[in-house]
């Protein structure tokens, strides 16, 4: 299998709808499981464990009169709470048994000295989906940036003082007075919709459609310097959307624009190589995964077909889709959509401008993509795009010196991310928008 692929109240206005969308409730503690519970190794300030004055060593039983053996078990109490509510918490701290009313809280807003977040929301195809804005403190409109995430079941909410990357671009723009949005995908966070493993590509592209629109209705946005951010996955959404709304700008990092089974079968080579494989032991799975692509996108088989119908294959497919429902760890549904793509199409119909940005250490994504890209979009429309490589930047924005080094270090974490990418980023959008 490949390694990767690609608070308390709600601002309201005119025009925002009157039925919010409620927080999720938030534990706000580090926990890890022991014997007999899970001891607490962090309780942050304003957060539901704070409510109920949790310390550091105690150890939590019981939430709800429902055990807590796992942190798994926790998370699954907790969401079934609501943000508000009243609840119980039972402790060890220091041998002895106590018990605590706490209150049910949602993570703390992120507002900083220049900026503060707004917990706003939009209906996508019936389900309400949270964005996340921030706003400079100053009056007037403003640009801004939307940024369009990578794949994967990962929250975007994040305050713009994390050292996530997301977080560093964000901040980096609002630094420089842009509005940033971010948007959680359906089944995520406190967005309605899934289970994640049902959602498919249309209704994730659709519900950052639905924000995006949003985003140039603000009072404090000038929607005429709209940029769009859009990072892997992001990049094959972003310009979807661009196609059909117009914005200032799209910049693209770590993308596809090939079909994604071209990508996929070159990924099915590379990774393996950079991790030392012999190129001619990779011939064989080399054909059954472009057997196994067919037969499981162009053709839309389940395992149990593949194994009636072309059982040579049966063993290819297996090993794509172990599971019989996740490529990569994403359900199938939105792979589907996402294999039937004509992204460059996209990119031809778009008429705005355009920056393609590759890492040069990135073992992701391709470099042949990204000036792909560029001469798609200058074809159609000349002289509207351009490719940058930059030097030492993985698939992560982490400043590493091979592709190698960010494939060995993917998991563990502990490099810095490459500032050059956010100073590239919020120039290139100062230039569309003149800002």
């Amino acid at each position: 299998m490949i390694t990767s692929l690609l608070a308390a109240g709600l601002w309201l206005s005119s025009g925002l709808q009157a039925d919010p969308l409620p927080r999720k409730p938030w534990f706000g503690a580090g926990l890890t499981a022991v014997e007999g519970g899970l001891k607490v190794t962090q309780v942050v300030a304003g957060g539901t464990a704070d409510s109920a004055k949790l310390r550091v060593d105690d150890i939590v039983t019981s939430l709800a009169g429902k055990p807590t053996a796992t942190v798994g078990d926790l998370t699954q109490i907790l969401g079934g709470l609501k943000t508000g509510s009243q609840s119980s918490l039972a402790f060890m701290r220091a041998g002895k048994e106590q018990m605590a009313a706490i209150q049910i809280l949602p993570k703390l807003p992120d507002n900083g000295d220049g900026y503060e977040t707004i917990y706003d929301s939009v209906v996508s195809k019936g389900k309400r989906i949270r964005i996340f804005v921030t706003r400079p403190k100053t009056a007037g409109k403003h640009p801004a940036m939307f940024l369009i995430q990578g794949i994967g079941y990962v929250s975007n909410e994040q305050p713009l003082t994390s050292t996530s990357g997301y977080g560093r671009i964000c901040r980096a723009f609002s630094d420089k007075g842009y509005v940033t949005v971010r948007v959680e995908k359906p089944g995520l966070g406190d967005s309605e919709g899934g289970p994640a493993d049902d959602v498919d590509f249309d209704t994730e592209v659709d519900a950052f459609r639905q924000a995006l629109l949003k985003t140039k209705q603000y009072d404090f946005v000038d929607p005429s310097k709209v940029v769009i951010f859009g990072h892997s996955m992001g990049g094959c959404e972003g310009p979807i959307l661009a196609s059909e709304i117009p914005v200032a700008g799209l910049a693209v990092y770590g993308t596809v624009v090939r079909t994604w089974h071209e990508y996929v079968v070159d990924m099915f080579r590379h990774q393996p190589s950079l991790g030392g494989a012999v190129a001619s032991s990779l011939d064989a799975s080399e054909r059954n995964v472009i057997a196994a692509l067919h037969l499981i996108f162009n053709e839309g088989l389940s395992l149990a077909e593949i194994e009636e119908k072309h059982p040579k294959w049966a063993g290819a497919a297996k090993a794509v889709i172990p599971d019989g429902k996740h490529f990569s760890g994403v359900g199938l549904p939105f792979w589907r959509g996402c294999f039937a793509q004509n992204y460059a199409s996209f990119w031809e119909k778009l008429d705005t401008q355009v920056l393609s940005v590759y890492g040069a250490c990135d073992f992701v994504a391709e470099r042949v993509d990204h000036p792909m890209i560029a001469d798609i979009v200058n074809r159609a429309h000349p002289g509207k795009a351009r490719f940058v490589e930059i030097p030492e930047s993985d698939h992560a924005f982490r400043r590493v010196a091979t592709p190698k080094e960010s494939m060995e270090f993917w998991a563990k974490g502990g490099k810095e991310m490459n500032p050059a990418i956010c100073d590239m980023l919020v120039k290139w959008a100062n230039e569309v928008t003149r800002s």
